[in-house]
């Protein structure tokens, strides 16, 4: 394996699965938007995306697991433009469906992973003064703190081109080196996931929805809740005093949630890890993890002894935080049906 290549990571092993079983819905695949209002310098904001994407292997992958043993992910030499399309709408409503409607078909038409490039650029121009831009990528090349570094580096550039300045950003380092090291090195403990997960016989049932249609391509619900401030600061405040943190908290609550929905006493759901330990702060990629979080709902115990539970199983994982879900899958005897 060269130094322009790597396996797959577990979870990226996992968003591939899910894209290939359900290619028409467009599974795995990101799309973000932002409105942009006033004067606008297209040919600036085309050269600060197409600098970003030279610095990061991570933007420019191909992969490649037909035939093979092992999915591997490549670089790629086919990057994306930015693509200008120009919309008459000026209508507010019809501009809302316009956007609508393309991004039903960007969805639509998301890139197989073997199919470089992986993401799409797409700048709608409504007005000299108003445009949308829509950035679509494949999940699996990247988590959200990466997302969030590299729109971080696109504005940075492009202040500085529209100022006529060479941009200075920080250096970026080499996800494929990373995943790499990450396959030839993560032992699994398969002693530790035994003990964590013994007597736990079957997924919890989520909360159903009597109107949700059972053909799983058709299945798909997001919901997103905007806290006011000051109850958001209550939260913080709220762990801190518990010695906790803020992802703990709700880790417990969500326990609490199943648990009034299922009258499970026994949880077990997702628990994602950043699994940024010794990473370089400006590196993107797919970094992030997948862990099993098991909740034990005791007789008569406190919502502080629950939280302490949920802080103590996460200080456990830290150094086991990178082992695949598929392996510790592979050590147990769970009923999925």
């Amino acid at each position: 394996m060269d130094a322009d290549s790597a396996p797959l990571t577990g979870v990226q092993q996992g968003m591939l699965v899910s894209g290939l079983g359900y290619p028409a819905q467009g599974f795995e695949f990101e799309q973000l938007q932002w409105e942009i209002q006033g004067p606008l310098q297209v040919d600036c904001l085309a050269r600060a995306w197409e600098l970003v994407y030279q610095r990061h292997d991570a933007l420019n992958l191909e992969v490649h697991w037909r035939g093979r043993e092992l999915p591997e992910q490549r670089v790629s030499h086919t990057q994306p433009r930015l693509a200008l399309e120009v919309v008459e709408d000026t209508d507010l409503q019809q501009r809302a469906h316009t956007l609508k409607g393309f991004l039903t078909r960007d969805r639509r038409l998301a890139p197989a992973a073997d199919q470089p490039p992986l993401s799409r650029l797409t700048l709608l121009r409504f007005a000299e003064d108003d445009h949308v831009l829509v950035w679509s990528f494949l999940h699996l090349i990247l988590d959200g703190r990466s997302i969030a570094q590299v729109l971080d580096e696109v504005a940075q550039a492009y202040l500085a081109l529209c100022r006529q300045q060479t941009p200075e950003l920080p250096p970026a380092s080499s996800f494929l080196r990373h995943a790499r090291q990450r396959y030839t090195q993560t032992t699994v403990d398969p002693d530790f996931w035994r003990d964590y997960l013994q007597g736990f016989q079957q997924p919890n049932p989520l909360p159903t929805d009597p109107s949700a249609t059972a053909d799983r391509e058709q299945r798909g619900y997001c919901a997103s809740l905007q806290l006011p401030e000051d109850l958001s600061g209550q939260l913080q405040q709220a762990a801190a005093n518990l010695g906790i943190s803020l992802n703990n908290l709700l880790q417990g609550a969500w326990a609490q949630v199943l648990a009034n929905q299922t009258s499970d006493d026994d949880l077990v759901f997702g628990n994602i890890r950043s699994c940024r330990h010794g990473i370089q702060a400006t590196a993107c990629g797919m970094f992030m993890n997948l862990l099993p979080l098991r909740v034990q709902l005791r007789p008569g115990a406190t919502p502080r002894q629950i939280l302490e539970q949920v802080r103590e199983a996460q200080q456990q994982m830290r150094t086991r935080e990178l082992t695949p879900l598929q392996e510790i899958s592979g050590l147990l005897d769970i009923n999925t049906e």
